[in-house]
């Protein structure tokens, strides 16, 4: 896999805005640290006294922390409702790490697509964290990442053409083309070649341009542009079952979808197994509410800023056929591999999720579930063939969760109580995962994504409809090459099903209307106008309507029946079309 690194030199614009993320990310820590200081003070010197430092190194940075005893031992024994509070519970008492062990949000690899549906033929925006970017394939055949101004008068670059002479991104507003470095080669509004020469040389013409590679079928973006160097010496988290010798990707591709809920809310839904059983009741293979279970959710590894933590237990949030072993990983900021393995048939199912912050209260989710049981070949093809199959099991289930996440993140971040240590109260041990996330999040994360400008202050919004929230259009199925393409099928079936519908049923009716000409019960001046409607004389009226009424009893019922079935086909139709596009999703009348 080929980095692409930018030649031309970082602006002065990046730089004062990069300076303005670590000023903004290094005042969300520090605000954190003193809501800590000032709410939870005797509970972090009892924490102290109790069980010392721990340290922890990952990556190049070594990290210090403090770990509550009751977070660190097993689930099972943490105290339940109406026992004695002598041992404060996990959610209150904060890891604790040196300044150094920060984990930097803009160093960092993100996925931003799959290349497989990304369209070569133009520029696409996107966006990571807060950043507007564009994403486009130059000439030799790479994908280049933009940041989405253009340097001349900030116009959306994402609205721009690629040019096919040159193979460069051309601004649409004056026609200032780019290299695939950010270098601009064009200002059609220069003509002196010196002087042109000399403004495309500025600095100030070049356009910002992010470190990225692709890998995996991802494209993967490095969103600081000044660290190219860094990043170029940093792997993104690649997933190790991919095109792996024995592992089967099931669904043919991966599947990515925008979400209406922000990425720290989304993470800590992954980490959540106990939900499965209730959230997606008889929607997620035999998770059903009646077979919901306790579990038991260990730590293997704690809680680190660059290398998250990973979690054990050996049994499903539901009741299985076969125990089940699941290791669950984190690796920041965005990986989360949850592998379950068939302790009888010693099968393995590796979940993959990835967790791309996008917006404030938006984010973005990318899937891809592979399995080392023996999988038929011509199944696998099946699959990858009918990808959109797949694609609306998964929307399903992202819309059994939506409106819950929407409403609940709000009621977080816009609440009575902002801090999740007090405004959550978890008794279970299966709620580890959300402790262990969280406090990856807030004590090595800085609490928040180091949002740019303007919308490091802005609110979530009030509660959006539920078509908004649970849009599947323009969340997933127009980015979606196999889904878009089914939509079409799917509306060119109805019109061939409409259009023999209305066929056959003027088939059976002219059957019957014949049958009655030749019968003689139909008015000779009927008949007449008829035959005058249809340039022909009675004669040939009389002769076609003998032909009709030749037709036996009982074909004329199966041209009924057939003009029947087409209008039920193109219901049916119509209503698989429409979950491509929006179906709600209300759990009260869930069986």
């Amino acid at each position: 896999m080929a980095l692409r690194q930018r030649s031309c030199s970082v602006p002065a614009l990046q730089q004062q805005r990069q300076q303005q993320q670590q000023q903004q990310q290094q005042q969300q820590q520090q605000q954190q640290q003193q809501q800590q200081q000032l709410g939870l003070l005797s509970l972090r010197s009892a924490a102290r006294s109790s069980n010392g430092s721990s340290s922890s190194s990952s990556s190049s940075r070594r990290v210090h922390h403090v770990l509550p005893a009751a977070a660190a031992a097993s689930p099972g024994t943490l105290e339940q409702p109406g026992a004695a509070a002598a041992t404060a519970s996990p959610t209150q008492q904060p890891v604790q790490q040196q300044e150094s062990g920060s984990f930097n949000w803009h160093r960092a690899w993100y996925p931003v697509g799959i290349v497989s549906q990304l369209d070569a033929a133009r520029p696409t925006a996107t966006k990571l964290l807060g950043i507007d970017m564009v994403v486009w394939k130059d000439g030799s055949g790479n994908w280049v990442v933009f940041e989405d101004r253009c340097p001349h008068r900030l116009a959306p670059l994402s609205e721009g053409r690629l040019e096919p002479s040159t193979g460069q991104l051309m601004c649409s507003y004056h026609g200032w083309q780019f290299d695939s470095q950010g270098k601009c080669t064009s200002i059609p509004q220069i003509g002196e070649p010196a002087a042109h020469a000399a403004a495309c040389s500025s600095k100030r013409t070049c356009a910002i341009t992010y470190p990225s590679q692709v890998a995996q079928g991802l494209l993967w973006v490095w969103p600081d542009a000044a660290s190219s160097d860094l990043a170029a010496a940093s792997p993104p988290a690649l997933s190790s079952q991919w095109g792996a010798g024995g592992w089967t990707l099931l669904g043919g591709e991966w599947f990515a979808r925008d979400l209406e809920y922000g990425y720290d809310t989304m993470m800590e839904n992954l980490f959540d197994p106990s939900h499965i059983p209730f959230a997606h009741h008889g929607i997620m293979g035999s998770a059903s509410r009646d077979k919901a279970q306790p579990l038991a959710i260990t730590t293997k590894v704690d809680v680190t800023a660059q290398g998250g933590f990973q979690l054990f237990r050996d049994s499903a949030p539901f009741k299985t056929a076969a125990p089940t072993d699941t290791v669950n990983n984190f690796v920041p900021p965005t990986l989360n591999a949850s592998s379950q393995t068939n302790t009888v048939k010693g099968t393995t199912l590796v979940l993959t999720f990835y967790g791309i912050p996008t917006a404030p209260g938006k984010s973005r989710v990318i899937t891809a579930f592979f399995t080392n049981a023996k999988v038929p070949a011509f199944a696998a093809k099946l699959a990858a063939a009918v990808e959109w199959v797949f694609h609306l099991g998964q929307n399903q289930v992202l819309d059994s969760d939506g409106m819950l996440l929407h409403v609940q993140e709000r009621l977080l971040h816009e609440g009575r109580d902002t801090n999740w240590r007090s405004a959550f109260y978890m008794p279970a041990g299966a709620d580890l995962g959300i402790i262990k996330f969280r406090s990856w999040y807030h004590d090595c994360a800085g609490g928040s994504v180091p949002w740019p400008g303007a919308l490091a202050s802005q609110g979530l919004g009030p509660v959006l409809p539920r078509a908004v929230v649970m849009d599947r259009f323009s969340q997933h199925t127009q980015h979606c090459k196999s889904c878009s393409a089914a939509v079409k099928w799917i509306q060119r079936l109805q019109a061939v099903c409409l259009g023999l519908s209305g066929i056959a049923a003027a088939a059976c009716t002219a059957a019957v209307t014949a049958a009655a000409v030749a019968a003689g019960s139909t008015p000779a001046g009927t008949t007449a106008a008829a035959a005058t409607a249809a340039g022909s004389g009675p004669g040939a009226m009389q002769a076609a309507a003998g032909a009709l009424a030749a037709l036996p009893g009982w074909q004329c019922v199966l041209l009924a029946l057939l003009a029947c079935a087409l209008l039920f086909a193109h219901r049916q139709l119509g209503q698989l079309r429409q979950r491509f596009f929006f179906i709600d999703y209300e759990h009260w009348n869930r069986k």
